[in-house]
């Protein structure tokens, strides 16, 4: 399957899909910087080892794939469909223009 480019608004009503994984692909000093960190999430930073670290994620759940920009998350969710995860979700716009307008940082629960 294709990555599936997504907005705020559309990121906004996956967000209600308990099953969905959420992948912020931001290095762990802008977490802690901007302490931005979409609750749930898992950090696995998009470098040299990322292929490596996403061995350990189950390849059939959605996931919705965040950078600060948007940039970064493109690559990694185009190298995890490369690998064959099932549906991958991008954030084109990323995390910062998605916090500006949703309270997406609150418990999913």
């Amino acid at each position: 399957m294709a990555v599936i480019n997504i907005n705020k608004m559309e990121a906004m009503n996956l967000l209600d899909d308990m099953r969905l994984m959420i992948l912020d692909v931001r290095s762990p000093e802008e977490v802690e910087e901007n302490d931005l960190l979409v609750e749930d999430a898992i950090n696995i930073e998009m470098n040299d080892d990322f292929l490596n670290r996403i061995e350990m994620l189950p390849k059939d759940r959605s996931y919705l794939v965040y950078s600060d920009n948007g940039v970064r998350s493109s690559r990694a969710a185009k190298l995890m469909e490369a690998n064959g995860f099932s549906i991958v979700y991008n954030l084109t716009e990323g995390l910062i223009s998605f916090i500006e307008e949703t309270s997406c940082c609150e418990d999913r629960n």
